[in-house]
């Protein structure tokens, strides 16, 4: 049987989450209450697990994978991507917004 579960992700740039198998990975956002970053997924808690890496870039930084989401902390805004082998059963919602690499932001040019 599937349900909606919130898994707890560390504020750090790298992590591993075993998730089960055919899970759907919905939104990230924060518990306030408890200053922590969740992941929300769909799946069913009977399956196998495999691990996924989640990364957490802030603006200007480079991260790769299906992106996930944004969120604000007190730090500022993070996004939030999915790096997961070829063919993984676990499902990225977005991943029509898979982004090789978030490139740094080009200033303004100046008006002439």
């Amino acid at each position: 049987m599937q349900k909606i579960t919130a898994h707890s992700l560390d504020l750090q740039p790298s992590q591993k989450l075993d998730l089960p198998i055919g899970a759907r990975l919905l939104t990230v956002n924060v518990d306030h209450r408890f200053n922590k970053c969740l992941l929300w997924t769909l799946q069913d808690d009977d399956a196998s697990t495999e691990p996924v890496t989640f990364a957490m870039a802030k603006l200007n930084e480079t991260a790769t994978g299906n992106y996930i989401g944004t969120f604000k902390d007190n730090s500022g805004y993070l996004h939030v991507f999915a790096q997961m082998p070829e063919k993984s059963p676990v499902v990225a919602i977005r991943e029509a917004a898979q982004v090789p690499k978030l490139a740094k932001a080009e200033p303004a040019l100046a008006a002439k």
